[in-house]
C-alpha cells in the first residue's frame, strides 16, 4: 500500500472530514498503489491546497483535483472557460486551472530546485503531472461536456483565429484527456502506476518535496530564549478583538515579537495564523523564529499551524482557493513556447554565417528590449491595480476566516491591501496587529503619510525604542542624526536607544567615496582588502546596494569566493542571454531565408512571405519579453528561498535584505537613491559598517564624512 501523510487513521479523524470524492480516491488509491507512492492529502502550502500531492522517488509528482460538483450546473465555453447554466456570464476557476495553479506555485514558490532547474531546462515543467476526478459525473456525460466547446473551436481553427484558437484547442483536448468520472476511475489509477522512471526527477528534487511537505524538526542553537525589553513585554500577549499597531526602530526586535504572539496566539484558538508581508525574502527569517517561539511555548509546529505568504501571492492563492479566475490584461503576449512551434519556424533553410544573416542591428535589439520592458511595466501596473481590487465580494463561497492576522513591515502595504485582508480575511472577534518602521518606506506608500489611512481605529501606535541589533551608542546616535537630517517629513520620530554592552566591544564604521569610472574594481579592492583585515566569517557579510546590474557585475570578482544572493548569479544571467540571443539568432535566419524566397517567388506568394516576416520581428520581441520573464521568476525564486545563514558572503539588494541584519556590512550608495533606502541600509549592520559612496552629487557626503570621521 502507498505511504499516506497523514496516515489513513489520522484522516479518519480529521475534524474537517474529506469530501465524498476525496473519500472515494483515497480508497482506490490505498487498493490500488504500491509502497512505492507517497500520496499526501490537502498537504498545507503556505495557503496552497491541493487535494492531492502524490510523489514516486526517481519518476515525478502528480496533483490531482477532486470536485463533488453537481455538473449539471456547469457547461465550459469555446475559450475553455467553466460557466455556470444559471448565469452564464459568471465565470468559475476550471478544476484543470486550479491543478495547474498549484503546479506552477511549486516551480515558483515552494521548491527552489524544480524553479531553477526549469528556467534553465523547461523539460522540468513535465515532470509534475496534473489530473482532475469529478465523482458525480460519468464518462460519456464528461464527453459530453468537452464535446460542444471542442466543436465550435475547430470550426474556428479552419478560420481568421487559427492561432489563437489552436491553442484553446490543445487546452480543451488536454483537459479532456487528464479529466475522469467516478465510472473510469481505474483509468486513472492506471495513469498514476504508469508514471515513468525519468532520470531528470532526481533523488535531491524528492528530498526538496518531502522537506516542505514533512518538515523536520528544526534544529536550532542551544541557549536561552529571547530576552524580551520593557516595550515588548507589554505586547506579548494574543488578545481576541483587537486592533493593534506596533512600530519600532530598526533593530528593535518587530520580527522577534511578531514571532512570540504567534506562537502565544495558535496556544489561544488552536488554528492557522497568517502572517503577511511584502518582502519574499523575509519568509524563511520569519517561519524560524516562530519555530523557535514555538518549541519555546511547548507547542508542536507544523505546517498548518502557520501560513506565511507576502500580499501578492496570498491574493493569488486565494482566489485559486475559492475558483475565481485572475483577471486577464486582454493585451497579453502568447508564452514563447506557443510560437516556438509555430508551422514559420519550421522552414528547411540552409545554414548560414553571421556574417552573411541579414538581421538587426544592436540598436535595433536594444530598441526591442526597451519595448518589451516598457510593455512588462504596462502590464505590473494592471496587475497592480488588481491586487488593489476587491474580487473577493462576488466568491460564491466564504474565504476563510483568520482568527489572527499578523502583518510585518506595514509600511510597504498599499491602503487598499489592508482594507481587502481585513474585509475578507479577519474573523468577526479577531485578532489583528500591524508591525512597521515608517523610515523604511522604500517604496514610497500612501500609507505612510501623516494619516495613516487604513490604520484607524487600530488605537495609538505602541513603540518599540531599543534596538537590539546594535550595542554601541555611537551608532544610535548615527541614525538618530540621519532621521533628523533626511526623514524629517515622517511625524512622531522614534529615539534609537540601546543596551549598552558593558564588556568591551569593537565596531568599525568607515566612509567612504569612489567615482563611478571604475567603480566595480575600486568596490571590490576595497571589499577584500578590509575584509582580510577583519577575518571574519563569510556568514556574517552583507553587501548591499539598490541596483541588481552593478551587484551582479560585482559577484563576478568574487571568482574564488563562494556567494549567496538575491538575485541571478553572473553564470545564470549568461545562461538566459544565451538562450534569447540562440532565439534572436533562429529568427533571424528565418528571416534571411524569407527574403531570400522573396526575391524569386511568384507575385501571389508576396503578400504572405512579407506577411510571415514582419511575425518574425514579433516573435524577437516576444523572446526579449521572455527573457525579462526569466529574470524576473529567478529573482523571485532567489528571494523567496533566500537564507540569512546560508554561511556564505551574501549579496543583495537594500530591498530585500530588509528585515534582515547581518556582522559587517558594506552598504554601497546609488545615484539618486532614496533617503529611507540608505536608510534601511544603513540599519542593517549589527557591528561593522562601512558606507561606499557612488553618488558624485555628495548628497550624503558632508553626513557621513562629519559622523564617520
Amino acid at each position: 500500500m502507498a505511504n499516506f501523510f497523514p496516515s489513513l487513521e489520522i484522516i479518519d479523524q480529521l475534524t474537517v472530514k474529506p469530501t465524498e470524492g476525496e473519500s472515494f480516491l483515497l480508497n482506490k488509491l490505498a487498493q490500488e498503489l504500491d509502497d512505492t507512492f507517497d500520496v499526501y492529502f490537502n498537504p498545507y502550502l503556505d495557503g496552497d491546497r491541493p487535494d492531492f500531492l502524490i510523489l514516486k522517488k526517481g519518476h515525478g509528482a502528480i496533483i490531482i483535483e477532486v470536485k463533488d460538483w453537481d455538473m449539471s450546473n456547469y457547461f465550459i465555453d469555446k475559450n475553455n472557460h467553466w460557466r455556470t447554466t444559471h448565469n452564464p456570464k459568471i465565470r468559475t476557476s476550471a478544476p484543470m486551472q486550479q491543478a495547474f495553479k498549484y503546479k506552477s506555485h511549486l516551480f515558483e514558490l515552494h521548491i527552489p530546485s524544480l524553479g531553477f532547474a526549469n528556467i534553465l531546462n523547461s523539460n522540468f515543467y513535465k515532470t509534475i503531472q496534473c489530473f482532475v476526478y469529478l465523482h458525480t459525473t460519468t464518462k460519456d456525460k464528461l464527453s459530453a461536456l468537452y464535446d460542444r466547446p471542442l466543436s465550435e473551436v475547430k470550426q474556428l481553427v479552419n478560420s481568421a483565429n487559427e492561432q489563437k484558437y489552436s491553442s484553446k484547442k490543445y487546452q480543451l483536448e488536454r483537459d479532456r484527456f487528464n479529466t475522469f468520472a467516478q465510472d473510469n476511475i481505474f483509468s486513472l489509477i492506471k495513469k498514476i502506476n504508469s508514471l515513468k522512471k525519468n532520470p531528470i526527477f532526481q533523488d535531491h528534487i524528492y528530498d526538496d518535496f518531502t522537506k516542505i511537505l514533512l518538515p523536520p524538526k528544526y534544529v536550532e542553537e542551544q541557549g536561552h530564549y529571547y530576552t524580551f525589553d520593557k516595550y515588548q513585554n507589554k505586547l506579548l500577549d494574543s488578545i481576541p478583538n483587537t486592533k493593534m499597531k506596533i512600530r519600532g526602530v530598526a533593530g528593535s526586535g518587530k520580527t522577534t515579537l511578531l514571532a512570540e504572539k504567534t506562537a502565544r496566539a495558535f496556544k489561544r484558538h488552536n488554528s492557522t495564523v497568517l502572517v503577511l508581508t511584502y518582502n519574499l525574502a523575509l519568509r524563511n527569517l520569519i517561519r524560524d523564529k516562530i519555530k523557535k517561539a514555538f518549541r519555546f511555548n511547548e507547542l508542536k509546529f507544523d505546517n498548518k499551524s502557520i501560513e506565511i505568504s507576502n500580499y501578492h501571492y496570498f491574493f493569488k492563492s486565494q482566489l485559486n482557493n475559492l475558483g475565481i479566475p485572475f483577471p486577464a490584461s486582454g493585451d497579453q503576449d502568447e508564452d514563447l513556447e506557443n510560437f516556438e512551434n509555430s508551422e514559420i519556424l519550421d522552414l528547411d533553410f540552409q545554414e548560414k554565417s553571421n556574417a552573411e544573416i541579414i538581421g538587426l542591428s544592436s540598436k535595433d535589439l536594444f530598441e526591442i528590449e526597451k519595448k518589451a520592458r516598457d510593455e512588462k511595466l504596462v502590464l505590473e501596473d494592471f496587475f497592480e491595480r488588481v491586487f488593489k481590487t476587491d474580487l473577493f465580494k462576488e466568491a460564491n463561497e466564504k474565504p476563510i476566516k483568520y482568527q489572527t492576522i499578523f502583518i510585518d513591515e506595514v509600511q510597504d502595504f498599499e491602503v487598499e491591501w489592508l482594507e481587502i485582508i481585513i474585509s475578507n480575511f479577519l474573523a468577526e472577534d479577531g485578532e489583528i496587529v500591524l508591525f512597521g518602521d515608517q523610515n523604511q518606506n522604500i517604496y514610497n506608500r500612501l500609507i505612510n503619510k501623516q494619516d495613516y489611512p487604513v490604520t484607524r481605529g487600530f488605537g495609538h501606535w505602541k513603540n518599540l525604542k531599543i534596538s537590539h541589533r546594535q550595542d554601541d551608542k555611537a551608532f544610535a546616535d548615527l541614525c538618530n542624526a540621519y532621521k533628523d537630517t533626511f526623514l524629517k517629513e515622517y511625524p512622531d520620530q522614534l529615539e534609537h536607544d540601546i543596551i549598552e554592552n558593558l564588556a568591551f566591544s569593537f565596531s568599525d564604521k568607515k566612509y567612504l567615496q569612489i567615482p563611478q569610472s571604475n567603480s566595480i574594481h575600486a568596490t571590490y579592492s576595497f571589499i577584500s582588502q578590509t575584509l582580510k583585515m577583519l577575518n571574519v566569517s563569510p556568514n556574517d557579510i552583507a553587501i548591499l546596494s539598490s541596483k541588481i546590474d552593478f551587484l551582479r557585475n560585482l559577484q563576478n570578482n568574487f571568482k574564488f569566493q563562494n556567494t549567496d544572493s538575491t538575485f541571478e548569479t553572473p553564470s545564470e544571467y549568461e545562461i538566459i542571454q544565451k538562450k534569447f540571443d540562440s532565439n534572436v539568432e533562429n529568427f533571424l535566419k528565418k528571416k534571411a531565408l524569407l527574403e531570400e524566397k522573396l526575391k524569386a517567388c511568384h507575385p501571389s506568394d508576396i503578400h504572405h512571405i512579407r506577411s510571415e516576416i514582419q511575425k518574425l520581428t514579433g516573435y524577437i520581441k516576444k523572446a526579449a519579453t521572455q527573457k525579462l520573464k526569466a529574470l524576473d521568476e529567478f529573482r523571485k525564486l532567489k528571494k523567496r528561498h533566500f537564507n540569512a545563514n546560508s554561511g556564505l558572503t551574501k549579496i543583495a539588494t537594500t530591498h530585500s535584505f530588509k528585515g534582515f541584519e547581518a556582522d559587517t556590512t558594506f552598504l554601497i550608495i546609488q545615484p539618486n537613491d532614496s533617503s529611507e533606502i540608505v536608510y534601511a541600509g544603513l540599519t542593517r549592520a549589527a557591528n561593522n559598517l562601512y558606507i561606499i559612496d557612488l553618488d558624485t552629487s555628495n548628497v550624503y557626503k558632508k553626513f557621513f564624512e562629519k559622523q564617520l570621521p
